[in-house]
């Protein structure tokens, strides 16, 4: 029997940091990681890793959103809606927790 995992409640005032037990590498299109306590490995593209970079340390996911708008050319409500859905399967991953300390 399989079980669903549910993506927690993200929103762009919640604050997320990346989870302790991974190792990352980046590779020349993007890049690796293994999540060391289920031994699963997870690929991210160049924009992936570069939001993983910033959830390294705690972020608002509004900032999070400011920062990608000022380094990318796109539409703001695609981004929004891309970067929650990205947060919201890393989080149902185990890969970043949500946190209750304010960030800018």
């Amino acid at each position: 029997m399989s079980v669903l995992k549910t993506a927690p409640a993200i929103t762009v005032d919640s604050t997320v940091v990346c989870a302790g037990n991974q190792v990352s590498s980046s590779l020349e299109d993007g890049a690796v990681l293994l999540d060391l306590d289920s031994g699963v490995y997870y690929g991210f593209n160049p924009i992936g890793f570069h939001i993983w970079t910033l959830m390294k340390s705690p972020i608002r996911i509004g900032h999070l959103l400011n920062c990608l708008l000022e380094d990318y050319e796109v539409d703001p409500q695609v981004c929004e809606q891309e970067v929650l859905d990205l947060a919201r399967s890393l989080a149902s991953e185990g890969l970043i927790q949500v946190v209750t300390a304010a960030c800018p």
